[in-house]
């Protein structure tokens, strides 16, 4: 070991044992990240998931423009146990209040491009702010493909095409969240951690 090697050695031994001498940078350095970032990162995703499957479980409050222009759509909405269609004078407002979870947009032309070879177009308008919206565009959106595929299996195989050629159903998606919100959300979810983060570290 020549005398570089050992000056260098020398000031590492000082500074691990002023690192060990210190217990909070220590904790910090070496036992917080192995030990209460998994912890906490598995607790967080379990609330995630009981958080979810709440969500999924209750029926989202919809409200339908364009009525006339989907009347099987409706009627077969209308009939579902899993969807609550609403009305509102202004739609977008009641869905930036928490009244309203989704709004299902229908133009015109769409249950004749859906009864065709043509692509219907729907458009989702949410609050991605809110779980609930979100999860009511998730659900309405597995709805709407699977109605789709079943009217189109239905009329391409009875002109003897492949169901699998055209594609079902474009579904656009709108989201009236300000950044405001947005931001909000995030320290709403970061918060907890710093807080925890800053009690262990004093």
């Amino acid at each position: 070991m020549n005398l570089r090697t050992g000056a260098l050695w020398v000031v590492f031994r000082k500074d691990l044992l002023d690192l060990i001498r210190d217990r909070r940078t220590l904790f910090a350095v070496v036992v917080l990240p192995l030990l209460f970032y998994p912890l906490l990162f598995i607790g967080f995703s379990q609330m995630s998931f009981l958080q979810n499957r709440k969500l999924e479980q209750e029926v989202p409050r919809i409200q339908i423009q364009g009525l006339g222009n989907a009347p099987a759509l409706v009627n077969r909405l209308e009939r579902e146990k899993g969807f609550q269609l609403t009305s509102f004078p202004q739609p977008e407002q009641a869905l930036a209040k928490g009244e309203l979870d989704l709004v299902l947009t229908v133009p015109p032309g769409f249950q004749d491009a859906l009864n065709s070879d043509k692509t219907a177009r729907v458009e989702l308008i949410q609050d991605s702010s809110r779980d609930r919206s979100s999860a009511a565009r998730r659900k309405v959106e597995a709805f709407l493909q699977s109605y789709a595929k079943e009217i189109r299996e239905t009329y391409l195989t009875q002109k003897g095409m492949d169901p699998s050629s055209l594609t079902l159903m474009r579904i656009d998606s709108m989201n009236i969240v300000s950044p405001q919100k947005v931001w909000g959300k995030l320290l709403g979810l970061l918060l907890p951690f710093l807080l925890v983060q800053m009690t262990l570290l004093g």
